[in-house]
């Protein structure tokens, strides 16, 4: 009979799941989803290759990352290319300064007690000569980190901005790679992973647990829950919530405490790569176009650079995601070619055109995500010591937002993954009863 259930097919529950099979404890994975790997989704159909719906980049030199690549037998593929930003209705190249942002920088370095974003900006950055780089600021923390000002820790956000430019990478043929060789990996060991089985209730008491899905019920001694932050923050009675019998009513605050922030990304595949065009390039003095930011309702967007792919990502991110996250496709697909047309100077029925495939990737509206990931508040750092904390030996939670390193998505749910399988396998286990 089943020992330990894992709630969630992503990489964290996958980790887990390779890592205690290994040991040979009987393993119960249980996806919602009709496919493995949560927020990495890699697809084909209907494009003409393999697209990111959801985590794409690894972020620096990884060492966890790169040693189950190297397992896997997965290639990185590094990327180095131009940075482009509109400024007076020109595209031009990101020299990584902008006036002021040398004051800001010294400015948060100088901060000894934490405070919000807004906050920061408000008490430390008020000069009116400095209303561009407030605004600047606010929009990086808002795409990159999908954050609100209103409630991110600007420590955390000083801590990112100091460990930041490093490399980055691709996995070459998709990230989902990674995801078959977990779960190949976990099945050799005797693992058993079931898809389309969304829990809706935990009932528990220690060293027994019930975990009822839409199907059925399923009984183990413990359960290491890996589902994202935003779907624990769910209402128990909505959609991929999950009600707790008793209530974990100290972790319940703790998930609160902890920021998600909201994402729709956005993939155009056009009969051809326009941007790359020769004389496309020098009109606007580029060499490696790669990112480019704007101030157009979808503001980022990026090439598959180094390859040449036809294929455009556009990224929206933090509170404007959720702000609009109730645009059905069609009007999110029309405002994403309306701010490519002011971004390359070309006309909106030029581009749709020469557009082959869209998709569209409201994870705000998934309700087993219900967003990007997770950002830190001024009370991250001691709620993820409380849930980090086994309940009773008996409840275990892990996931990207768990983890204390600072090393991108899918490498802290790694991580996170890997360090709950050592806490489970360095405590005895009892029998089922």
């Amino acid at each position: 009979m089943t020992k330990i259930i894992i709630i969630g097919a992503g990489a964290a529950g996958l980790m887990a799941a390779k890592i205690l099979s290994a040991k040979g404890i009987d393993i119960l994975v249980l996806e919602a989803r009709d496919r493995l790997g949560g927020r990495i989704n890699t697809i084909q159909d209907p494009f003409m290759f393999n697209c990111e719906t959801g985590a794409e980049f690894i972020h620096g030199n990884l060492k966890l990352t790169k040693q189950l690549l190297n397992e896997a037998g997965l290639k990185q593929i590094k990327i180095k290319g131009e940075i482009f930003r509109m400024e007076d209705g020109h595209l031009k190249e990101d020299d990584d300064f902008v006036e002021g942002w040398d004051i800001l920088t010294k400015r948060l370095k100088e901060l000894t007690t934490d405070i919000t974003i807004s906050e920061f900006l408000d008490k430390h950055m008020p000069e009116k000569k400095y209303a561009d780089i407030r605004e600047s600021f606010k929009k990086y923390v808002q795409g990159y980190d999908a954050a609100d000002i209103l409630d991110a820790s600007a420590i955390s956000i000083r801590e990112e901005m100091e460990n930041g430019n490093e490399d980055q990478f691709r996995v070459e043929n998709g990230y989902s790679g990674l995801i078959n060789f977990l779960s190949a990996e976990s099945k050799k060991n005797g693992c058993i992973i079931k898809t389309s089985e969304t829990v809706k209730q935990i009932n528990w008491q220690k060293d027994n647990v019930e975990v009822v899905t839409g199907k059925k019920t399923y009984k183990a001694n413990k359960v290491i829950i890996t589902v994202p932050i935003g779907v624990l923050q769910a209402n128990k009675n909505e959609e991929g919530g999950i009600k707790f019998t008793p209530e974990i009513s100290e972790q319940r605050i703790a998930i609160n405490q902890i920021g998600f922030g909201f994402v729709i990304k956005i993939l155009l595949e056009f009969d051809e790569a326009f941007w790359f065009d020769r004389q496309f390039l020098k009109e606007r003095n580029m060499d490696k176009p790669f990112f480019f930011f704007a101030e157009t309702f979808i503001p980022t967007w990026w090439t598959q650079f180094p390859d040449k792919r036809p294929l455009l990502v556009g990224w929206l991110a933090g509170p404007e995601a959720d702000k609009h996250h109730n645009l059905n496709d069609s009007e999110l697909l029309e405002k994403a070619i309306t701010s490519l047309a002011k971004i390359f100077k070309l006309n909106d029925e030029y581009l749709y055109s020469k557009l082959l495939i869209h998709k569209i990737c409201n994870w705000v509206k998934d309700p087993f995500c219900r967003g990007a990931y997770s950002y830190a508040t001024l009370s991250t750092k001691t709620a993820v010591d409380i849930l980090k904390k086994p309940i009773q030996n008996t409840i275990y939670l892990a996931g990207e937002a768990l983890s204390k390193s600072d090393t991108g998505t899918v490498d802290a749910a790694l991580q996170s993954g890997k360090e709950v399988a050592k806490l489970i396998y360095s405590t005895p286990i009892k029998k089922l009863r």
